[in-house]
C-alpha cells in the first residue's frame, strides 16, 4: 500500500469529501459507514488522481479528529494571548506552548508555527462527536453559564403517558413541559425562544401598552410631578370617601411609590374584584402610571372598569384552571405522606430516610435555602415529591397518582426542591476540615495501613451515570460500554462523605482528562491535597503529587486477594493496602446508587437538570450520613467494611458495567511520586507480618 503525501491540497480535498458525506447522512456514529468511505475513495481519486484505501482514509479521519480536538481545546485557552494574523495561530513564547502541551492538550505543538486548516469542513464532521471538556459542571461554582437553563425541560413520564391536558392543570401558573418516554427516544430540543402569545394575550398586551402610552404622553406634557397629597385630594374630590374601596385602592397605589417591594394586596369577594386585584399586582408599574393620569382627569372609575375587563380576560385565559385533584380524592398527597411518616419503616422505604431525618431536612431547606409553599401544596409535600421521584426513579404519572396533583405541578415542584437541594452543596458537599490536619481513625486503627498511609486524606474516582439524550446528542457521550453516560468525578473522605463532585462530562472522556479539567476549571473550590498529603486513586489516573496510584501489572482488587494467596512482593503488599483504603469510594458510590435509584435510569430531563440530580443525590447522601439519627443503609456498611450493595433486580439491565471506568492511562507518572511509592513499598514489606 503506497504512502500518500498528505499535503495541504490533498488534505483540503479529503476534508471537503468528508464534509459532503456527513451532510448526506453517511456518518451514523463516530465514523463514516461503508457507503461513505466508498464515496470518499471514489471522489478522492477523481479529484487528485491518487488511489487511497479505506484503511488510509480511516486513519486520516482519526488523525484529523484528534487535531480538531486539540485545536478547539487550544482556543479555549487563548484568553489573554496574542494572535498572529499571518500564521493564523496564537502568538506566545515557547514556555507558554510547553505548558499548553503539558496540561491536557497533547498534539497542540504543531499549531505553534501554523494554525489549523480546513476548520469549517472539519467542524461539520467532528463538532458534535468530540469532547473538549466544556460539559463540566460543579455545584460548588455559582456560574449560570455552566448550566443551560434555556433548554426546554422534559417531564418524567411513563411510556404510556400522554400530554397533560389543559383540564388537568392546577392552581399554579406555569408552562407544562412536554413528555418524554422511557422507551421512545426524545425529540431534539429546538431552542426557538419563548412561546408565541395567543390572540387574547396580544389583545391584553396591546390594550395595556396603549393605556400606559397615553398616560406617559399626558404626564410628559405637565411641567411638574404630582405629589401623593395632590393625588389623594383629587380622589376625594371624585367622591371616594375615606371608607370607600376606591380610596383604599388609591392609597395602596400611592404607597407602591414609596415601597415598590411591598406586595399590594387588595380585597374583593367577587370574580370581578379578584380579577382587578391580580391585574394590578402583575402590572403594578403600568397601573400606577395609568391610575395617576386618570385620577387627575377625574375618570378613576372608568380606569377601574377598564382594568377589570382586561383582568377578567387574563383570568379566564391563564388562571381559570381545574381544581386540585386532592379535593376529589379519598386520600390526598399530604394524607399519604402523614401515613407514611407515622408508619414505622415506611418513610425509609418510600423516601429513603427515616422520619426524623426527613423533618430535619425539611426545616433546613425552608429556613436556610428558600424552599417556599404555594397555594395548594406545602413544603413537606414538595420535599416528599422530590424524594419519592429520586429514591425509586418514579415517573411523573406515578407522582400524579400518589400526590393527587397534575403532571405540570409535580414536575415544577420537583425542580423547585432540586434547586434548593443543589444550593446546599456549598455547605454540605465539602471537607469537614479543609486543612486535613488529623489522621482519620479509619487509617489510624488499621495496623497495616498505619503509619504508611497516615497522609492519605480520602479517595478520588469517577463513576458513570446514564444520560437521557436525543440520538443526535448521544454520540459523544457513548464510551466503552456502548451506552450514553456522563463521567462523574467525585472525592470522598473516610466517613463515606462526598467532598467534591464534577458532573456532565461525556462518558467517552478519559478519567484523567475529567480530573485535569476539574483541576483547571474549579481551581478555587477543588479540595486540593495540602503539601505532603494525597488521595488514593485507581490505575486510570497517573501517579502524581497529591494522587497516589497503585502499581500496574500487579494484583489489586479485593476479590483477587480473596480468591488467591496472600500478597508476596512489596508491590503486591502496597496494592493490597491501597485497594483496601480506596474501597471507601466504591462503597460510597454503591450506597449512593442503592438509595437514589434515579441514577440507574435517568429520566428525560434536560442535560442541565441531569447534572443537578447527580449533585443533589450526593448532598442528600452527606446530609443523611452526618445526621445523628441512625440510617439503615449506612448501618450495613458500618457493620461490614467489605459490604457492597446489590443492584435492584428491575435495574439490572440499566446498570453501567464496572468496566466503564478506565483501567489505565497514557499520562506519565511523576518521578517524585514513584519514588515515594517505592519507599512506601519497602517500609510496608519490612513491617509485614
Amino acid at each position: 500500500m503506497p504512502e500518500i503525501d498528505w499535503n495541504s491540497e490533498n488534505t483540503r480535498v479529503l476534508c471537503m469529501l468528508f464534509a459532503e458525506q456527513v451532510e448526506k447522512g453517511n456518518r451514523p456514529n463516530t465514523h463514516l459507514n461503508a457507503l461513505g468511505y466508498a464515496e470518499v475513495e471514489k471522489g478522492f481519486k477523481e479529484r487528485t488522481g491518487i488511489v487511497a484505501t479505506k484503511v488510509q482514509i480511516k486513519n486520516k479521519w482519526d488523525k484529523l479528529k484528534e487535531d480538531f480536538k486539540a485545536w478547539k481545546k487550544l482556543m479555549l485557552r487563548q484568553t489573554g494571548t496574542g494572535w498572529d494574523p499571518i500564521k493564523k495561530t496564537i502568538a506566545m513564547d515557547g514556555e507558554w506552548w510547553k505548558k499548553a502541551r503539558a496540561i491536557n492538550i497533547p498534539g497542540c505543538g504543531k499549531f505553534k508555527k501554523k494554525g489549523f486548516e480546513n476548520e469549517d469542513d472539519l467542524a461539520k464532521c467532528f463538532a458534535d462527536i468530540t469532547t473538549i471538556g466544556i460539559d463540566h459542571w460543579s455545584p460548588h461554582v455559582v456560574n449560570v453559564e455552566n448550566v443551560d437553563e434555556t433548554q426546554e425541560e422534559a417531564t418524567n413520564f411513563d411510556p404510556q403517558d400522554d400530554d397533560v391536558s389543559p383540564e388537568t392543570q392546577e392552581e399554579d401558573i406555569g408552562i407544562s413541559p412536554p413528555p418524554a418516554s422511557g422507551k421512545r427516544l426524545a425529540r431534539p430540543v429546538e431552542k426557538s425562544g419563548k412561546k408565541a402569545k395567543s390572540g387574547n394575550a396580544l389583545l391584553i398586551q396591546e390594550a395595556v401598552n396603549s393605556m400606559a402610552s397615553s398616560a406617559n404622553e399626558y404626564v410628559s406634557k405637565r411641567h411638574g410631578k404630582y405629589s401623593i397629597d395632590e393625588v389623594m385630594e383629587v380622589v376625594i374630590a371624585c367622591g371616594a370617601g375615606y371608607d370607600s374601596n376606591e380610596h383604599y385602592i388609591a392609597t395602596e397605589l400611592c404607597l407602591q411609590v414609596l415601597a415598590v417591594h411591598i406586595c399590594v394586596v387588595l380585597y374583593g369577594s367577587s370574580l370581578y374584584g379578584s380579577c382587578i386585584l391580580h391585574f394590578i399586582y402583575v402590572n403594578v408599574h403600568r397601573c400606577l402610571q395609568v391610575s395617576l393620569m386618570i385620577l387627575v382627569m377625574g375618570n378613576f372609575f372608568k380606569m377601574v372598569e377598564s382594568s377589570a375587563k382586561l383582568a377578567q380576560s387574563y383570568h379566564e385565559l391563564y388562571m381559570d384552571k381545574a381544581p386540585p385533584r386532592f379535593m376529589f380524592s379519598q386520600q390526598s398527597g399530604m394524607g399519604w405522606l402523614m401515613e407514611t411518616v407515622n408508619t414505622p419503616g415506611e418513610c425509609h422505604r418510600m423516601l429513603r430516610m427515616n422520619e426524623v431525618i426527613f423533618h430535619d431536612l425539611h426545616d433546613v431547606l425552608v429556613e436556610r435555602y428558600g424552599l417556599k409553599p404555594s397555594k395548594h401544596i406545602n413544603t413537606y409535600e414538595m420535599l416528599a415529591i422530590f424524594l419519592f421521584t429520586c429514591g425509586g426513579c418514579e415517573s411523573n404519572r406515578r407522582g400524579q397518582n400518589k400526590f393527587k396533583h397534575s403532571g405540570e405541578t409535580i414536575s415544577r415542584k420537583f425542580h423547585e426542591v432540586l434547586d434548593c437541594v443543589v444550593a446546599m452543596a456549598q455547605d454540605f458537599l465539602r471537607p469537614t476540615d479543609p486543612n486535613f490536619r488529623n489522621v482519620h481513625k479509619r487509617i489510624r486503627n488499621d495496623k497495616r495501613a498505619y503509619p504508611h498511609f497516615k497522609d492519605c486524606i480520602g479517595a478520588l474516582d469517577g463513576t458513570h451515570v446514564r444520560v437521557f439524550l436525543s440520538p443526535e446528542e448521544q454520540v459523544r457521550y457513548i464510551g466503552k460500554t456502548g451506552i450514553a453516560t456522563q463521567n462523574v468525578l467525585a472525592v470522598c473522605d473516610f466517613d463515606m462523605r462526598f467532598t467534591y463532585v464534577a458532573a456532565g462530562q461525556p462518558g467517552s472522556l478519559h478519567d484523567t482528562s475529567v480530573l485535569y479539567h476539574a483541576l483547571e476549571a474549579d481551581v478555587d473550590v477543588f479540595p486540593h491535597p495540602p503539601q505532603g498529603k494525597y488521595y488514593v486513586v485507581d490505575a486510570g489516573y497517573p501517579n502524581r503529587p497529591g494522587y497516589l496510584a497503585p502499581y500496574m501489572g500487579e494484583r489489586y482488587h479485593l476479590p483477587e486477594w480473596h480468591r488467591g494467596m496472600e500478597p508476596n512482593t512489596p508491590k503486591e503488599k502496597v496494592n493490597h493496602i491501597h485497594s483496601s483504603v480506596r474501597n471507601v469510594i466504591e462503597r460510597s458510590f454503591g450506597v449512593l446508587k442503592m438509595k437514589w435509584q434515579i441514577l440507574y435510569k435517568m429520566p428525560g430531563y434536560s442535560m442541565a437538570t441531569q447534572k443537578k440530580i447527580v449533585a443533589a443525590t450526593m448532598v442528600l447522601h452527606n446530609f443523611i450520613r452526618e445526621h445523628a439519627s441512625v440510617d439503615v443503609d449506612f448501618a450495613n456498611f458500618d457493620r461490614d467494611p467489605t459490604f457492597m450493595p446489590t443492584i435492584p433486580e428491575r435495574y439490572n439491565k440499566y446498570a453501567v458495567s464496572q468496566h466503564a471506568s478506565d483501567g489505565s492511562t497514557s499520562e506519565s507518572s511523576f518521578v517524585t511520586m514513584d519514588t515515594f511509592r517505592d519507599n512506601m513499598a519497602t517500609s510496608i514489606a519490612l513491617a509485614w507480618n
